[in-house]
């Protein structure tokens, strides 16, 4: 954690302690696209003003293989053999996927209790997924602007 806290000091227009600092204002920010990430959040979160869970990074190297290759040669494939019942990349891997999530947040709720979390990326706009999130505690979403109005809907 180390590098973390390094970090942490280095961020302009942040004051020194904990700041209480939205995703937007300035602030540290613990970046979860890693399993790795996810299962240490309770350590990262000690020196996290904020969580932002990139799923579609956190969905390739869960599942161990690129959007972009799946997408174009096997995925399809997947889809219609049954091997996967849905694509990973447009709704959450609720077993996987999400349940570092859930695991993250959970972790990361023990060690700092009011943290801000949240994600990034196109999960944000598909409605089963943003019901998962508001499940596991996440506060935001963030996605494309073209899933903005379908993310405002199924957050409620």
């Amino acid at each position: 954690m180390h590098g973390v806290s390094v970090r942490r000091r280095e961020v302009p227009g942040r004051t020194p302690g904990r700041s209480r600092c939205p995703p937007r204002g300035p602030g540290a920010q613990g970046g979860h696209k890693l399993p790795r990430a996810a299962i240490t959040a309770g350590e990262i979160a000690k020196e996290a003003d904020f969580f932002s869970f990139g799923t579609n990074d956190l969905t390739q190297t869960t599942f161990g293989f690129s959007r972009d290759a799946a997408e174009t040669k096997f995925l399809a494939q997947y889809l219609e053999t049954g091997v996967l019942g849905f694509n990973p990349f447009e709704t959450l891997d609720r077993d996987g996927v999400g349940q570092l999530v859930h695991t993250a947040c959970a972790a990361a709720r023990d060690s700092v209790d009011d943290i801000k979390l949240g994600i990034c990326g196109e999960h944000g706009g598909d409605p089963d997924s943003v019901s998962f999130f508001h499940g596991a505690g996440l506060e935001y979403v963030s996605c494309s602007p073209f899933r903005v109005q379908t993310a405002r809907i199924a957050a409620g």
